[in-house]
Formats: C-alpha cells, structure tokens, sequence
C-alpha cells in the first residue's frame, strides 16, 4: 500500500497504490501487498498561478491532495463563480478570470471509490495592481493626510543597504505623480532623520535630522526640527550645535508631539567629558511652539553624585542613567518615558499642570524602592521598543521578548498576553476593539481584554513565510486585513513576495498582487516595524504596500517600490 505524502505547500504530489502482484528482480517469489486498503482522500489547498490574476487572464489552478488510493484514481471537479473554466476535471485545470473586478470563489472536490469525497474552497480577487513611481530607491511608510499621499524614502542619492546612507525623509506623491521633498531642512551639508512623528491634526511632521554631516564622526549631530503642512517654514526646534567631542556631537533623537503640533518631547543626548561616553547625559527635553526655537527645556536628571571621605581625600561617585522614548499621554495631561535607575526600565511619569510639565510632581511607577512595575512584571524595554497607543483608550501597547504588553499608566499596571508568544508584530483596528498579532504560525486577533482567539484567521503555509506589515481597513460593515507574505525559496530566483487581503466576514484570503521577486537583503533593517505597513484607502477598496524588490529588470535601481492593489 503506497501513502499519498504532502511534501511542501508548493510541491503536488498525486500517486496511487496498485493493489495487485509485483514481480520483483529476477526471482520467482511475488511481493505480496495486503489484503484489504482503506481508501481516503483529503485536500490541503488549491494554488493560483499566477496568485493573482488580472481581469480575463488565463489562470492555472492547481488543488494539492494527499491519501490513499487503493488501485484507483481520484476524480476531481472544479466549479468557480465566475470566468470559463477551460475544463472542469483534473488535478490541474485552466481558468480565464472574469473582465470584472471582485472577489470570485472556487471549488475542487476530489472524489474517490470508496471514500468519503472532500471539497475545497478558495478565492481570487481580481484588482488592479500598479507600480507607483516615486523615482527613489526605496519608498516606506505610505501616509494619507489630507488630500496627499506621503511615504518615507531616502535622503538624497543613496539607498539604506549602502554604508553610504545618511537618513530618511519624507516626501509627497501628488495624483499627477510629482514628488515633492517635505522634510527640507534647506541644510546643503545636513543629512536625513531615523525617527518620524506625524501630528494627529495631519498638518505637522516632526523628525530628527542630521546637521552639518561629518564622513569621520562617530557620533553625528542631530536635530529636532518641525515641519508645517502643507507648505510652512521648517523650524529647527532644538537649535543645538554644541558637542565638546571632536568625534561626537549633541543629538535631540525620538522627538513625539501632541495632537496638535504644537508641543513636542524628545530625548536630548548630551556628549559629557569622558570620551568613552561614561559621561553622557540622556534627558527628556520638552518644547512649546510659542517659546520659539532653541527655547526648549530638560524635564529630567540623568546624573546623580555624592562624595565620601576616604583617609585624607574627598572622593566623589558619579551614577550615570538614560531617560528615553518620552512621548505625551493621549489625553495630554502627562508625559510618559522610561529611566533605567533600577537597571530595568521603568516607566516615569510628569504631569502637565496647564500645559506645562509639573517636574516637582515627576515619579516612577514603582512596586517598592528598588523595584518598578515593569521588573516585577519581567517585561524588559529598549531604545528600539515599538509603542503604540490603543485607539480609543489612554492605554500603551508594544512587544516585549516576543509577548504583547498592555500598559494601564493612569492604573498603574501591566498586562502580557503569555496565550501567544513568537509575535513579531501587530495592528490595532481602528476602534481599539481588538488588534490582529503576527507569529511564528500565522495571525491571531487578540481582544483588548488580552483574551486570544483559539484559531488563527490566517495560518503560514510554510514555517519559513515571513508575514510583513499588517493593517486594518477602517470598514466595520466589510473588515479586512492585509500584509505582505515573504515565500522564501533557496535563492532568490525562487523566493517572493505578494500582498494578501483577508477577508474577515467570510473567514477567506487571496493574494491581491502579482509575486514579486524577493531576497532578505533588501529588507530594511533598523527601522520601525510600523514602516513597512500596508495602507488601505479611506473607503478601503485600494492598498498600498512597500515592497522591497530584488528584480533590476523590472524596477532598475530600485530596493523597496510602493505597489497600489486596488478593484
């Protein structure tokens, strides 16, 4: 008797046993198989190629199967909801796709004497899919503000896999396809910024730039600047030129501002006197837009010292801590960041008694002395730490040694979400109702009570794909979701990527862009997770991806494109 195995989620395999008497070699003795077989046969998935077809392409459907046969044949029968099927039966048949755009279910049920038939479904989307020319090299993070699409491309000529890279910007497409360079600091010798923040009123950028770029430095100077949209002055906020170290340079870095731009926190990197940086100050800086630039302020210490009397000498001890990622409350009546002063980062707190920081009322939110809430809770931050506040709620969320962490400030209190582990990455819906979590097997929606849902509404074909990031449709009545699975192949001749839109009514997915060829190089490294997000349009018929590319064929001198899927 001979298994139908299932060798991979792209590898067919269709064979039968015979049950019948085998000569084998040379000898007389027959090869006696067993007597009785229970036939069974069971369908695993059915493959588009291509993934997704355009109208009136002629598309081949594959259904992978695995069981027995027992000596005879399975028969399968296709049937689709729009289209012509060139013909309806076999392992592999030929689809031409409808003229009209939509989403189109099929069907293979694979039948077999004696066995229990199994039926299969799947879906096709057929949508426009176009590549946006942007004329950089790599374009992130599309943005909707207003009437303009923005996205996040390199500044200047050279893209961030060179050694050469000196930041990001931010750029707008216009609908007739000019690209316009927002983030102008009008610096000739400056460079781009690794950290961006997009005002809630949709009309202010903030960022922290490079000024006065120096190939030998090790430690650039960097600035806090203030862009108004659509087209008001650029504002050097922090103003500072200062860095007693030839080799390093003050630096104003993570900068977050209030709903309305007209405030904005960020960490202040002040080069000390030890050129080891023992001696560095990490602050949290604090600017009010109508105390006009350079007129900003610590709200912090960084640096603490006693002295003793040792014999005859006075000796003083220097104790060194950061204070970082400081952004304000949603409902704007604190500031939040983190100090390591137990060694763990532990969340802090300054109240804004009428707008202004009450810095005699700061506190850490500790169990005890030596003990803050994140360190009982064993949850460990860094610099790199992605937050993300709850829509809705004045409640922060992020990912912690691969678990999702609620933090309640105002109740001083952290939940983890320990059903799910190995998360990479995750989005909240629009209503802060419950967001959707990326694993190491596929995509889990998670309420905002912490409770998992038992089934995954999307499952990896393969424990090698990659999913890239997934969003929300802002539509309650059809709720989507969306991202980019990476297919990872043994080259990059055979590895891709392609957008996937799932459904969340029916439960159903479909690749909704073409596969794109794919190599891990060309995934940018040391960026926020957010940037690599799908878009959907505000009536959420359209997506934009960033699609890092590693075809020169197609997209010349291109390392991540911008692609709009769209019906």
């Amino acid at each position: 008797m001979k298994q139908w195995k299932r060798l991979s989620a792209w590898v067919l395999v269709f064979g039968f046993s015979l049950s019948l008497t085998m000569i084998m070699g040379c000898g007389d003795d027959p090869v006696e198989l067993p007597d009785s077989c229970d036939p069974i046969v069971q369908t695993n998935m059915i493959i588009l190629n291509p993934p997704a077809p355009s109208r009136g392409e002629t598309t081949q459907l594959t259904v992978q199967v695995e069981g027995e046969g027992c000596g005879k044949w399975t028969e399968y029968t296709w049937t689709v909801e729009g289209g012509k099927l060139l013909k309806d039966k076999g392992i592999t048949v030929q689809w031409v796709a409808p003229m009209e755009y939509g989403i189109y279910h099929i069907q293979c049920r694979a039948s077999l004497d004696g066995a229990k038939p199994d039926t299969i479904h799947t879906q096709a989307i057929i949508r426009e899919f176009e590549y946006l020319e942007t004329d950089k090299i790599a374009s992130v993070n599309p943005i909707l503000m207003g009437n303009g699409l923005y996205f996040i491309a390199e500044e200047g000529n050279v893209g961030p896999t060179s050694l050469n890279f000196i930041g990001w910007a931010v750029y707008e497409l216009s609908s007739s396809g000019n690209v316009t360079l927002i983030t102008d600091t009008r610096d000739p010798s400056g460079g781009g910024s690794y950290e961006f923040d997009f005002a809630g009123s949709n009309q202010v950028i903030y960022g922290s730039f490079i000024n006065i770029y120096f190939p030998g430095l090790r430690q650039q100077r960097m600035n806090t600047w203030k862009f108004p949209l659509p087209a008001g002055s650029p504002v050097n906020v922090s103003n500072d030129l200062g860095g007693s170290d030839f080799t390093r340079k003050n630096q104003h870095r993570y900068p977050k501002t209030n709903a309305d731009g007209d405030k904005a926190v960020w960490k202040f990197h002040r080069i000390g006197k030890s050129r080891d940086g023992t001696a560095d100050l990490f602050n949290v800086a604090y600017w009010d837009e109508s105390d006009g630039r350079g007129n900003w302020y610590t709200v912090t210490q960084s640096h603490d010292s006693s002295t003793s009397i040792v014999g005859p000498d006075t000796v003083t001890k220097h104790r060194y801590y950061n204070n970082i990622r400081p952004m304000f409350t949603p409902s704007e009546d604190n500031i939040l960041y983190f100090v390591d002063t137990t060694r763990n980062f532990e969340p802090c707190l300054i109240p804004l008694a009428g707008g202004l920081p009450d810095t005699l009322s700061r506190r850490a939110l500790m169990v005890d002395e030596k003990t803050g809430i994140f360190k009982q809770a064993g949850i460990n931050i860094s610099e790199k730490t992605v937050f993300e506040w709850i829509p809705n709620v004045d409640k922060l969320s992020f990912i912690a040694a691969g678990q999702i962490v609620f933090f309640d400030y105002a109740g001083e209190a952290v939940a983890i979400v320990s059903e799910l582990s190995s998360v990479t990455e995750f989005a909240w819906a629009s209503d802060g109702s419950q967001l959707a979590a990326v694993n190491d097997i596929g995509v889990y929606l998670v309420g905002a009570g912490g409770a998992v849902a038992n089934d995954p509404v999307f499952v990896k074909e393969r424990a090698t794909d990659d999913i890239k990031g997934i969003s929300w449709n802002n539509d309650g009545t059809r709720p989507q979701l969306a991202f980019r699975l990476v297919r990872k192949g043994k080259s990059a001749s055979d590895s891709w990527s392609a957008l996937v839109i799932v459904d969340m009514n029916s439960g159903l997915w479909a690749y909704s862009s073409r596969a794109i060829q794919w190599h891990s190089s060309r995934e940018p490294k040391d960026i926020d997770y957010t940037w690599m997000r799908t878009l959907f349009d505000e009536d959420g018929t359209g997506v934009y991806v960033p699609f890092p590319v590693y075809d020169d064929v197609n997209y010349p001198g291109k390392e991540i494109i911008l692609i709009y899927s769209h019906e």
